[in-house]
């Protein structure tokens, strides 16, 4: 990571407004004014409202290039985000399997999760974002923000943010198609056109992932099946100079066989146990945004203002009859003002003030096998909300930033919630300082309201939001003349009336424990340039998550840890990657061995693994690229979730073609 005396003053004042006019406003999107300008990998566009050089940011960040996804060539952005400090992944089977991410020891639901600046979770299904359906195909780049940020972001920002950034289209106008085949018959066609000239800017492109899975049960003898079709457009258009249009689609349409966990109640002898089933569940989910943004005062004012829909449709079938179905929408409109100022005679300062306004409406439909209420059901709310944040920069060496959000929700409490940080570059040392602290808010979902599932689960009416407080605090430290930098933080967050799940009642239940939930810990991450061919990374991550009660939280290992070796060959057409994937021993339910009192699950002890993954690919020439990875290397037989396979060693070969 580089430092703020690579800029003189005047060249990071020019860098500053290109950066702000890039910025697509409320939920950040890589774009400019001029089609021609691309932003640096350093600017981050998640962390503040208009995007800011990584070493400029307070808060914990963590960024995943396009370069780097090619080199692991994992097929599912969730195994990419196993090698980020602070984050966990847990997969319950196969590809395709309901997939949750964890940001310091935060529950899945408490991670808000961009697309494109679309909020992608699931309205229709506890506000979680399942990623076991997102590819890497067509993304150019992740951002992980980590603490709580519902200041910047509302609600669902508790534990952190990851912003998906896909790619945009450049250069003249191009096409491209690969396909890959390997174990389980897996086969993944992926094709893309995209383009840009002076005024325009698009790129088109679409996935087709087909696998037969194994059997997600572990004494199941019929393979899980999985099927995934994703089709996503990004484009601009800038008719003068500085006004510019951006439009976003994307529909992900999934199909997987699924194995069921028996809740029968008197319990039978299979209960809590994951057997085979003639079970489908689809998803079909549809992302949009469109928004304009207008450059006043020769960039000294930005205006953006636009909408985004996220509308998501969950259907199970059994024996072909639909079991159960939800659905649910979340249109947002926004307004954002970018003002830019300066104040020379006080510390140099550099100044962005930004305000905002948006307006969300969310709508939740449930549907079961009948007509009978309180299953078949519908539901909506609003809220209203307001945000403020000042970002300064003194002397190119100290950057703060403030900010304050108020939410006006119909359904709960209205919350106050703010954020604030600071980076210190120490002079000649190579060395950064940088902390943050934010508060965030938790609406509970429609379905942990209302939810009824009668062999199940049903929702209590009565839930408070979850709220959080945290802060960070770190240095990073850069060595060998820049060619390697380390970078230490200490988090410590407080989250209070936590949502946790109930089963001492017949169907079990959800309700606001009383007390704290503590998550302390540190994060470290490690990166070098060995050699101009040999690049290494690396990752730890220590936490120490504990519920209400002071028992430590299920699925939260206390260690994780990465290693990467990336070795670059013949002038850079080959390539060879090596990764290593340690996870610790973590608790989780058994619902198998349950309580016959209560008929809750007892708490077991999962063991540690490590995997390790190879991939390697070659380029012979500009328009064919060989490539390959094998899973799971050594073949290592290990549990994520209790009750669900996992697969063995997979071998996988394709080829890209361009043109």
């Amino acid at each position: 990571m580089g430092h703020s005396d690579r800029f003189h003053t005047g060249a990071r004042r020019a860098y500053r407004r290109i950066a702000g006019g890039a910025i697509l406003s409320l939920a950040p999107v890589l774009a400019a004014t001029q089609p021609a300008i691309e932003l640096s990998p350093e600017v981050v566009v998640t962390a503040n409202r208009v995007a800011t050089p990584e070493n400029e940011v307070g808060s914990a960040v963590s960024v995943i290039t396009e370069e780097q996804l090619a080199d692991r060539q994992d097929a599912v952005v969730s195994d990419v985000l196993r090698d980020v400090p602070g984050v966990s992944v847990t997969r319950s089977g196969g590809l395709g399997s309901a997939t949750e991410v964890r940001i310091r020891g935060a529950e899945t639901d408490q991670t808000l999760v961009l697309i494109d600046g679309i909020e992608a979770n699931d309205p229709s299904f506890a506000s979680v974002f399942d990623f076991g359906h997102l590819l890497t195909s067509g993304v150019e780049r992740i951002e992980i923000l980590r603490g709580p940020q519902s200041a910047m972001w509302g609600s669902d920002a508790v534990g952190g943010v990851i912003n998906i950034i896909t790619k945009r289209g450049a250069g003249p106008i191009g096409a491209s198609a690969s396909y890959e085949t390997g174990r389980y018959n897996t086969h993944q066609f992926i094709a893309n056109l995209s383009g840009a000239g002076e005024t325009y800017d698009f790129s088109l492109n679409g996935t087709r992932l087909k696998t037969d899975g194994f059997s997600a049960a572990p004494e199941g003898i019929e393979d899980d099946g999985y099927d995934n079709t994703t089709v996503s457009f990004r484009g601009g258009l800038v008719p003068t100079q500085n006004l510019r249009f951006d439009l976003v689609l994307r529909n992900t349409k999934t199909s997987k066989d699924t194995d069921i966990q028996v809740f029968d109640f008197p319990p039978g002898p299979n209960y809590g146990k994951l057997v085979d089933a003639d079970l489908v569940s689809k998803t079909d989910q549809l992302l949009g945004r469109f928004q304009g943004k207008l450059n006043t005062f020769d960039g000294q004012w930005d205006h953006t203002a636009g909408v985004t829909l996220t509308d998501t449709d969950n259907n199970n079938r059994e024996n072909g009859f639909r079991t159960s179905r939800n659905s649910g929408r979340k249109l947002k409109y926004f307004y954002q003002s970018d003002v830019f100022f300066d104040t020379p005679e006080f510390g140099d300062g550099e100044h962005t003030l930004s305000l905002a306004l948006e307006h969300e409406h969310e709508e939740f439909s449930q549907r079961g096998a009948s007509s009978d209420a309180p299953r078949n059901q519908d539901q909506d709310a609003d809220t209203n909300s307001v945000v403020a944040e000042l970002r300064s920069g003194f002397l190119d060496d100290l950057f703060l930033t403030a900010a304050v959000r108020h939410d006006d929700n119909e359904r709960f409490k209205n919350s106050t919630t703010y954020r604030f940080t600071g980076s210190y570059m120490v002079r000649g040392s190579g060395s950064r300082l940088h902390a943050s602290y934010g508060e965030g808010v938790k609406n509970p979902s429609f379905l942990q309201l209302y939810g009824f599932f009668p062999d199940s689960f049903q929702g209590n009416p009565d839930l408070k939001p979850e709220s959080s407080k945290g802060w960070d605090a770190g240095i990073e430290q850069t060595i060998f003349d820049g060619r390697a930098s380390i970078d230490v933080t200490y988090f410590d967050v407080d989250l209070t009336d936590e949502i946790v799940d109930v089963f001492s009642v017949f169907p079990f239940t959800v309700e606001n424990a009383d007390g704290k939930s503590t998550r302390r810990g540190v994060e470290v991450s490690l990166s070098a340039q060995i050699t101009d061919a040999l690049g290494l990374a690396g990752s730890y991550t220590y936490i120490d998550s504990k519920d209400a009660l002071g028992e430590p939280e299920l699925r939260r290992p206390k260690n994780t840890a990465s290693l990467n070796l990336n070795y670059g060959f013949a002038d850079g057409r080959g390539n060879v990657n090596l990764g290593a994937r340690y996870v610790g021993s973590r608790r989780d339910n058994d619902f198998a061995d349950y309580d016959p009192a209560t008929f809750g699950p007892t708490v077991i002890k999962l063991d540690s693994y490590t995997l390790v993954n190879i991939a390697a690919s070659y380029r012979f020439n500009k328009h064919l690229r060989l490539f390959g990875r094998v899973d799971n290397l050594f073949d290592k037989n290990y549990q994520e979730v209790v009750g669900f396979s996992t697969p063995g060693t997979a071998a996988y070969v394709g080829l890209q073609v361009g043109l």
